[in-house]
């Protein structure tokens, strides 16, 4: 084996370890899950005579013959739904508390529902809503219309839009004509587009104050409370939550918000009609700063108030818990309520305490309570018992056993149940196993893995150390008696040996899958080796640490400090683009400063000339460190704004897109694609100009060809991507983002098979180069270079050789 290929197959080696750390943490992190397209039908049942699908009394003894046949039909709707979602509505803000003299800004605001609850216990509800992480609205949104437990990365068929593609409460509306109306948030029309008969939607980021989006739903609501052409009203506040994030909950603005929100609920009440449900919610809550997407309890303790002017709720006897909701058990709640189906990928429970005690004719209660909970039941085993078998690796086989045993006990079970307490015995075993579902479902989809999180940042941090370690204290000969073909070789074979063990064995050591044990294995072995070989050279090591400068290099390392320190503050993650701009233009005067100062020293001596000061080096110095410095400036502005940010303003201009008639937009795009085709232009015409773009050879093609199709392709999707343009799918933009990825990863690749941008032309010298496979080339060609300059003859006889890029040949790499 060549001593280039012994590199090589290392650099391999080492990639290995890296991206192994990266995707063992990002499994514990990044939490993930397969989106399912299936959808859930039901034949309706309905209450009048005329239509054909009626519920007799023949139906009805049909129906209890065998309860198991009974998951495709539905019970008939019960009531109209109103929702208010207040965005960041802890359960805090609405609890009341008595014989308080000087309640905190938040506290004794939302004081209609105490006065309700007081009033009629019976048709007012107070409940804790709880959130399951991350409790960031776009995956709160999923949860409260899916039912499942939305992760960081919702894997589905469609990545082009955030439209939803899986079952979901609101497109089981749509299906079975029961129109409904939206005031508010933009999410939703983005996750849901064209489902609504009216939707007056609302950016939730393009605002800068607390009102602007809760003024227009107030100026709307009455209207649409007094039409009656739609069956769930939903209004989607922003006040509180942006109040939360600017000012925290304990600003007096908190106060002021909540106020206003007791008269919105006061105002809805007063006209609805007493056929409504009224569901008043937060899909999260918020820390005492005013943040969430957490798992705290303060991010994930939101509130749920219920109200109904006509008919009770069943309330809490039936299986339900009457404290504490569960946020996906909204989902199959309101499609009870409703009388459709409940979305196929739902694992929550129906929540009695917020149901209208509507009688079903020919029905006692127990039974409607059963076919409501069986129907509950089958869909959520359908749906478990499909998921596990289509990706088999996320369930354990012990476990699908046992809840399949559970699932047939409970269908012989189910046609026992005679009576009311036969069906609270029944109800409150099969919660608890439907918990039991949710919760081994949680363990995988919601809950951080502490350990493959741990153990991928010291699979990450170990290699790097410990190459580091080796790499930056022994020159090339000793790095070559290190990695011989031969010890290449063993390495490989231990590292499948191990890996083959982990695959082999993982469940003895507790390993959720076979590349995780894999993965272990493989980086244990590879860590010793490494570690093996820092302490077979340590002497060398040791004697290159002591002969640096222990202070060396001391700003750099500071801004470095700076930098990794970014990541462990909240505060500082707000501001990140600004505090890496800030950092970034530091370096580079850093630099310049450096660079200058060892200039001047040269030309100390000579006689200062503008004209040759123009044309010398630290002018270009100063023109580039000016020129870099407003371009990181600049692309500050290209940052989407944070809310949490009151002193930003978005590049976008508040805007979706640009047009014609939006030319203070367009500009600001067109100059942001000016400056990506002037950074490749330039950065072509200085390798061209120092010869690294002369030859054939892969790595310089792509170097000549690749970063101008790239930007070509940034430029592209940057103007199509935001402008105002129809024609054009949505496929096709992406696609260009694509082309750019696809480039970047084949440029890594050659660039580690062969970084250098050089090209030379070597007559037939008399004397030979000798080059030993632990030289360097560029070295060795340049000391031949010398000689032959020093030998008169030979420059004479023979011809110069030539090296096209010797200038740039560390720094071309880089730039490309």
């Amino acid at each position: 084996m060549n001593y280039a290929w012994s590199y090589f197959f290392v650099l391999i080696w080492l990639a290995y370890l890296i991206s192994s750390g990266v995707l063992l943490f990002s499994r514990g992190f990044l939490l993930s899950r397969v989106s399912k397209t299936d959808i859930s039908s039901c034949q309706r049942l309905s209450l009048n005579e005329s239509d054909e699908y009626f519920l007799s009394e023949e139906i009805v003894q049909e129906i209890f013959k065998d309860v198991n046949a009974t998951s495709n039909l539905c019970l008939p709707q019960k009531s109209k739904v109103i929702i208010l979602l207040i965005d960041a509505l802890k359960y805090d803000f609405g609890v009341y508390k008595e014989n308080i003299s000087n309640p905190l800004p938040y506290e004794n605001k939302l004081t209609i529902m105490y006065d309700l609850i007081q009033s009629s216990p019976e048709n007012a509800h107070l409940m804790q809503f709880k959130a399951d992480p991350p409790t960031t609205t776009l995956q709160r949104l999923k949860g409260l219309t899916t039912g499942s437990l939305p992760t960081f990365v919702d894997m589905g068929s469609n990545f082009a839009s955030p439209e939803i593609n899986e079952d979901n409460i609101i497109d089981q509306l749509v299906r079975h004509n029961l129109p409904m109306v939206f005031l508010g948030d933009s999410t939703w029309t983005d996750l849901y587009p064209r489902r609504f008969r009216r939707a007056y939607s609302y950016p939730s980021f393009d605002i800068f104050d607390l009102d602007t989006v809760d003024n227009k739903i107030e100026q709307l609501l009455p209207k649409e409370l007094a039409k009656d052409d739609w069956q769930v009203l939903i209004a989607h506040f922003l006040g509180v939550d942006h109040c939360g994030h600017k000012h925290g909950p304990l600003h007096e603005e908190m106060a002021r918000k909540l106020s206003e929100m007791n008269e919105v609920i006061k105002s809805v009440i007063a006209k609805m009609d007493g056929d409504t449900t009224l569901l008043v919610m937060g899909d999260h809550g918020m820390t005492a700063s005013g943040d969430h997407g957490g798992e705290t309890e303060d991010e994930t303790n939101a509130l749920l108030f219920a109200y109904t002017k006509g008919n009770k709720f069943i309330g809490s006897e039936f299986g339900s818990d009457n404290t504490t909701m569960q946020q996906i058990d909204l989902v199959p709640t309101l499609a009870t309520i409703l009388g459709v189906p409940i979305p196929y990928s739902n694992l929550g429970l129906i929540n009695f305490n917020i149901v209208p005690d509507i009688k079903v004719p020919y029905m006692n209660k127990f039974q409607t309570l059963l076919l409501h909970a069986w129907q509950n039941a089958q869909q959520m085993y359908k749906y478990f018992f499909n998921y596990a078998l289509e990706n088999k690796r996320t369930f354990s086989v012990d476990e699908l056993e046992n809840m399949h045993n559970e699932y047939v006990l409970f269908t012989h079970r189910v046609k026992t149940v005679y009576n009311e307490a036969g069906f609270k015995s029944f109800i409150g075993d099969l919660n608890a196993n439907m918990r039991l579902i949710l919760n081994t479902c949680r363990e995988i989809w919601v809950k951080f893995d502490a350990v493959q999180m741990s153990q991928g940042l010291l699979f990450t941090l170990l290699p790097i150390f410990f190459s580091f370690l080796v790499v930056n204290n022994l020159n090339a000969l000793e790095l070559y008696r290190i990695f011989t073909p031969k010890g290449v070789t063993f390495t490989y074979l231990v590292n499948i040996a191990a890996g083959f063990f982990g695959y082999r064995y993982f469940k003895n050591f507790s390993f959720k899958s076979e590349d995780h044990g894999v993965i272990f294995f493989t980086n244990i072995v590879s860590a010793f080796i490494l570690i093996f070989h820092a302490l077979q050279n340590w002497r060398t090591i040791a004697n290159n640490w002591s002969a640096v400068k222990r202070f060396g290099n001391m700003p750099t390392r500071i801004i470095f400090i700076i930098a990794v320190s970014v990541f462990f503050s909240n505060s500082f993650i707000i501001q990140e683009p600004k505090i890496l701009s800030y950092l970034l233009v530091g370096s580079i005067l850093l630099l310049a400063y450096e660079i200058i100062q060892k200039c001047l020293r040269l030309e100390l001596n000579k006689r200062f000339k503008w004209s040759q000061f123009l044309r010398s080096t630290i002018a270009q110095l100063l023109l580039f460190s000016v020129l870099a410095i407003i371009i990181v400036r600049y692309t500050y502005t290209l940052f989407r704004c944070r809310e949490e940010q009151g002193n930003c303003v978005d590049f976008s201009g508040n805007s979706d897109g640009f047009s014609i008639k939006r030319p203070a937009t367009a500009k600001t795009y067109i100059l942001a694609v000016v400056i990506i085709v002037l950074y490749t232009t330039l950065s072509r015409l200085y390798l061209r100009h120092s010869g690294s773009l002369t030859g054939g050879s892969p790595n310089v093609w792509l170097a000549r060809y690749g970063p101008t199709i790239a930007s070509i392709c940034a430029g592209g999707h940057l103007l199509l991507a935001h402008s105002a343009v129809k024609n054009v799918k949505r496929t096709h933009i992406d696609a260009m983002a694509l082309v750019i990825y696809g480039l970047m990863l084949v440029q890594i690749v050659v660039l580690c098979v062969s970084p250098l941008l050089t090209f030379y032309v070597l007559p037939n010298f008399s004397t030979p180069i000798q080059i030993r496979p632990w030289d360097n080339v560029i070295p060795q060609i340049f000391k031949k270079i010398k000689r032959m300059y020093d030998d008169a003859e030979a420059r004479v006889n023979q011809m110069d050789a030539m090296v096209y890029g010797l200038t740039t040949v560390y720094s071309s790499a880089t730039i490309v």
